[in-house]
């Protein structure tokens, strides 16, 4: 998340998802967790989308070996969201 706060922190008006509810606390388990995260940042990630906001790609980390299941499952949803609907302009780079 550092990254994306550092790069939100360059555009005025950023929007980012910061306020992940700690599942962990509420009993849940690793898998339990992971899945209430995706969720939520699913939900979240396509509240953007149906909103107009402009959605600015920072590309994978290149400190990973494969991208985390979050962004693919986020760049599987601005595929799969622009295809559906032509006039969004799906993700820019910074």
């Amino acid at each position: 998340m550092a990254r994306v706060e550092r790069e939100a922190a360059r555009h005025p008006n950023a929007k980012i998802l910061n306020d992940m509810p700690d599942f962990k606390a509420m009993g849940m388990n690793r898998d339990q967790v992971t899945s209430a995260m995706m969720q939520h940042n699913r939900v979240w990630i396509l509240d953007q989308m149906r909103s107009g906001r402009q959605i600015i790609d920072i590309g994978a980390d290149p400190n990973r070996a494969l991208p985390s299941i979050f962004y693919q499952m986020e760049q599987n949803m601005l595929k799969n969201y622009q295809k559906l609907h032509p006039e969004f302009p799906g993700a820019v780079p910074p």
